[in-house]
Formats: C-alpha cells, sequence, structure tokens
C-alpha cells in the first residue's frame, strides 16, 4: 500500500487546508498532511494555496496585505460546505497558522507527516523559506524535522528554495514539485533547473503532477532507477493510482484519502483483461 496524503486536508469533503479539512484527514487515516503557506502582512505563517484571498474566502486583495488578525475575521469554509461537525471549530477557526496545523498533527496520537509546499508566487520570497525554517527548527532539529509523532517535508516548486532547504534540512526531507502546463519562459527555465536537480540528487524527493508524468514517463523511469522517491499529486482515481504504483511511485496526494486507501484495497492491482 502506498503512503496517501491528503492534498490540502480532505479537500474534497470540506474547504482545503482548514481545520476541518485536516481533522478529517486524520480521522480518514491519512499517512500525511500536505499544506500550502504564506506570508501574512505582519510576518505569520498562515495555510493558504492562492496568493489572493478571493476564491476560497469571502475577502479580497493579497493574503500579504492582511494581517492575521484580518485575515482570522474572514470565512474560508462556507464557500465549499455550509456545515461540518462543531469537533472540528468554529467558522473563525478555519484558517490556520503552521503551528497550528503541527499541534493539529501532534494531537492525532499517531506518526503522520506534515508536507509543507512554501507558495513563492508571484515572486520568491526568502523571508517565507526563514520562518518555515524557524517555527520547524524550534519544535525539532533541522536534520530530522521530527517532533514527537511527527514528521515533515518541505516542497516547492521553486528551485532556489529547494536549495535553501537543502542546505538546512539535507535532501531526504525536501521535495521538487514539477508539474505539466503551459509555461512561461520564466516559468520553464525554472522548471528545467528542477529537472536538472533531480538528476543530480537521488536523495531529493520528486513531486510532479500525474500529467507531467503522463507526458514525460522516460523522466519518471531515469529518477526511479536512480533511487529518487516520488510523491505525485493529485491522484483521485484509481485508474491513475494503479498507473502510477505500476511505474514504481511510493507516494500518493489526493483530495479523497479515505476514498482512494479503500478503492486500492478493494482493487489492489489492475483488472486483467479476459
Amino acid at each position: 500500500m502506498p503512503r496517501i496524503f491528503a492534498h490540502r486536508g480532505s479537500s474534497g469533503r470540506y474547504a482545503e487546508n482548514t481545520r476541518a479539512a485536516f481533522m478529517q484527514a486524520i480521522q480518514d487515516g491519512a499517512d500525511g498532511l500536505e499544506c500550502d503557506v504564506r506570508l501574512t502582512a505582519d510576518g505569520e505563517v498562515v495555510v493558504h494555496h492562492d496568493a489572493k484571498l478571493g476564491r476560497t474566502s469571502n475577502g479580497s486583495g493579497p493574503v500579504s496585505e492582511h494581517s492575521l488578525t484580518q485575515l482570522r475575521g474572514l470565512d474560508f469554509s462556507s464557500w465549499k460546505n455550509p456545515s461540518w461537525p462543531a469537533e472540528y471549530g468554529g467558522t473563525r477557526e478555519q484558517l490556520l497558522t503552521l503551528d497550528d496545523l503541527l499541534d493539529i498533527a501532534e494531537a492525532a496520537g499517531r506518526p503522520i507527516e506534515v508536507a509543507i509546499e512554501v507558495k513563492h508566487t508571484p515572486a520568491h520570497n526568502p523571508a517565507l523559506d526563514e520562518a518555515v525554517l524557524a517555527i520547524l527548527e524550534a519544535r525539532s532539529t533541522p536534520s530530522s524535522l521530527t517532533f514527537g509523532n511527527v514528521s515533515a517535508s518541505i516542497m516547492s516548486f521553486s528551485p532556489t528554495s529547494v536549495r535553501r532547504m537543502i542546505e538546512v534540512c539535507g535532501a531526504e526531507k525536501v521535495c521538487m514539485l514539477i508539474e505539466n502546463k503551459r509555461l512561461t519562459k520564466l516559468q520553464r527555465s525554472r522548471q528545467n533547473a528542477a529537472m536538472k536537480m533531480l538528476d543530480e540528487t537521488a536523495q531529493l524527493l520528486a513531486g510532479p503532477g500525474v500529467s507531467f508524468i503522463r507526458a514525460h514517463e522516460e523522466h519518471v523511469h531515469r529518477w526511479i532507477r536512480q533511487g529518487t522517491k516520488h510523491r505525485v499529486w493529485t491522484v483521485d482515481t484509481l485508474e491513475d493510482a494503479h498507473y502510477l504504483l505500476d511505474l514504481g511511485v511510493e507516494e500518493l496526494t489526493g483530495n479523497y484519502p479515505a476514498e482512494l486507501r479503500q478503492a486500492l484495497q478493494d482493487a489492489p492491482t489492475p483488472p486483467r483483461p479476459n
């Protein structure tokens, strides 16, 4: 059975990156919690995917132009699901800081990994890297990123960010993310640098999207042969899961962790044609 990470929590059920989504992911038996982090105007590390607030809250404008107190006053959940269990917190408790999420993971009482994506859009922000490292170093040594029942790993699409994290934490705890989409010239340059890093650093985790793998299987075969572990996103179908497992992928990230695990238990291998 592969390790299954909950993509922004159990985001198929509750609003992504919220307290409810992560607490549900723990109940769903996820091996890991995948999240995205950004800096607020007052330097707090909050769990939020987009650079701007409009898609996933009743707020507007950049996350980076709001204080944590201002963000706490917004509704980050009702757009997805108007209700959730009371034990998952109230509306104003759904936005999390990274420290909040790590506390939730520790309270799970079982081994669990928190996979932290540092979001460097629209531009690379070294202050975010350092803030995340400071939070983790307050709980563990940089070389282990383990505290109690929780382990952590750091992910980014930015080669600059990944290099910094490798310097501090070592390659085994760092994931180089790669996607397959129409890229700008700058994005293409960044992706080429990311692929070169994976070619040269077998210990580095590879984090390609499913579409990248389907378009560039030859790269994945080469990385797997050299011993590189893969954490692939976003895996929500049994077809994709079987395809990836057949390639040798060890970690799957999806929006429905409980359903994905159950589907793989019910059909651990693809059906053979008659």
